[in-house]
């Protein structure tokens, strides 16, 4: 990929900078071109010197799309299924990940609590309320096994559907209902 910005730098016969300052993926080609720079200068070329200098553009965060208070009561409204309501539910009240939502055991759930198993095998216990518990046992009674044995595209499928059906426009999944979970928590007083 390096090469490809190279080899069209030096057949327009512009300057790194000038070629720089006219492309749409800045900081792609200004890696590509302080390699270059780099290269030149060990082996005795002529180098731009404001490349050295040459900064990176900063990257912008997009902020994730989150429901209101509305939107998610219509979302679990709209549900359908016993099941689907389980899903949505329990993704917005623990903030699961989706992976860690498809391992879900009854094995993991005591009365208040979900032990989860995430990112980095980081085991972390949260909070769950009561009726989101007696929904989950509702639906499996073997202990061991996933409640939820669906692919995490079955998963965002079902809440895509019912987003549809509860009239929310917003282009959502279920890592939106993660992000979700953690803004109320914010906006209710929750310690980042």
């Amino acid at each position: 990929q390096y090469m490809t910005v190279v080899t069209k730098w030096l057949a327009t016969g512009l300057t790194a900078q000038e070629y720089y300052l006219n492309v749409s993926h800045r900081n792609e080609t200004l890696a590509a071109l302080k390699s270059w720079n780099n290269f030149q200068s060990t082996n005795g070329s002529k180098a731009d010197n404001w490349l050295q200098t040459a900064q990176y553009a900063a990257k912008t965060e997009k902020i994730p799309s989150t429901l209101s208070f509305l939107e998610i009561k219509d979302l679990i409204d709209k549900a359908g299924t016993k099941r689907n309501r389980a899903i949505i539910e329990t993704l917005y009240a623990t903030g699961l990940r989706i992976s860690e939502l498809r391992k879900l055991t009854l094995n993991d759930i005591s009365s208040n609590v979900i032990k989860v198993l995430g990112k980095g095998q980081k085991e972390r216990l949260v909070p769950i309320y009561a009726n989101c518990v007696a929904q989950l046992q509702s639906l499996s009674k073997n202990q061991g096994e996933p409640i939820f044995s669906i692919s995490c595209d079955q998963i965002n499928r079902i809440i895509k559907t019912t987003a549809i059906r509860a009239g929310i426009k917003k282009r959502i999944s279920a890592h939106t209902l993660r992000h979700t979970y953690a803004t109320h928590l914010y906006a209710n007083g929750a310690d980042l």
